[in-house]
């Protein structure tokens, strides 16, 4: 039957979900300890320590507080590092959308046999089966398409009959 204390209000913008850290925290921090990254500013106050999705709020509020200019430019983030599954789909959709509607076109048609890390082997049916430019399409077209759409490191290979 006691009224619940009152929750004490943290001062500025809350910016760290995870570990409920706010601006004004990340501020003080970057100036009293002299910060220079957002690591270490995630050493100091455990902001983007937990899912991440602040990093880049730290890094525009890290650059304000030493005076950098905010870019303007898309700086796209590094690629995540791909599951197995995560590939194998992808290659999947990608042969599916991409190649297989292509070489249908010359009466063709491929099929997966097997992803294992960067090395996708594949079949080739139809009229492309015994088509004597079959490598061509292989390196040319198949691989140059799952190394743009997939990942640059895939090395495609016909299944050895």
């Amino acid at each position: 039957g006691e009224p619940a204390e009152k929750q004490h209000e943290h001062e500025g913008k809350l910016v760290c979900k995870c570990f409920g850290v706010t601006d004004v925290q990340i501020r003080r921090a970057i100036e009293e300890n002299n910060l220079k990254t957002v690591e270490e500013v995630t050493n100091y106050t455990k902001a983007g320590g937990g899912c991440g999705e602040c990093l880049d709020t730290i890094q525009d509020i890290l650059d304000e507080e030493l005076g950098k200019p905010k870019l303007k430019e898309f700086n796209p983030a590094p690629k995540s590092i791909m599951t197995n599954v995560q590939r194998m789909q992808k290659i999947m959709q990608v042969l599916q959308d991409e190649v297989r509607p292509r070489l249908a076109a010359d009466g063709g048609d491929i099929e997966l046999v097997d992803v294992d890390g960067h090395r996708v082997v594949v079949a080739l049916r139809g009229l492309c089966s015994n088509c004597s430019s079959r490598t061509v399409t292989l390196k040319d077209l198949v691989e140059k398409i799952l190394r743009e759409q997939v990942e640059p490191e895939i090395v495609v290979e016909e299944v050895k009959a």
